[in-house]
């Protein structure tokens, strides 16, 4: 598994195989911003965690560094095939992104449990909850932020993963 930079095709090849509950999560931040409103300008300049052949898609995120370091990650379907590989991989992102930033955060919708329990294991902290639409059911919110505690110690492990 590798990180590079994400590319039109990478951008596609997500969209064909994201995971649903990613996706409704999106939507449900923003109501009118379907998947086939999706387009590669939007998310230009973000990283793409692939195969090492680079065949097969397993995320796609970025740190919008001029939105006060708005931290965001969407998976594929891929990511049930290589669990435990996917997982130690992030870590690595994680390192990359958060290098020389005390902190990155965003919204989580709480109806996402992988994405939920995920970010609980990179050791995020969660606040204030919101509903959207008012239904605290299927459409509640969470603010997550990650702060710089935990420096990577192998900087070269991060320069031979990012390609």
């Amino acid at each position: 598994m590798r990180l590079t930079i994400l590319t039109p095709e990478l951008w596609e090849k997500f969209k064909e195989n994201a995971r649903v509950l990613d996706v409704k999560e999106v939507t449900i931040q923003h109501p009118d911003y379907t998947i086939d409103k999706w387009n590669y300008e939007e998310v230009e300049g973000s990283y793409a965690a692939v195969s090492d052949d680079g065949d097969t898609v397993y995320a796609v995120g970025g740190v919008q560094r001029n939105a006060d370091n708005v931290v965001w990650m969407l998976c594929t379907n891929a990511v049930h095939d290589k669990k435990v590989e996917f997982l130690r991989f992030t870590k690595v992102i994680y390192n990359i992104w958060i290098n020389g930033n005390k902190h990155m955060w965003n919204y989580v919708w709480l109806g996402n449990k992988l994405h939920v329990d995920w970010l609980k294991w990179l050791g995020a902290e969660f606040s204030a909850t919101y509903r959207i639409n008012g239904d605290c059911n299927n459409s509640s919110l969470a603010v997550f932020y990650i702060d710089n505690i935990v420096p990577y110690n192998n900087p070269s492990e991060i320069k031979e993963n990012l390609i």
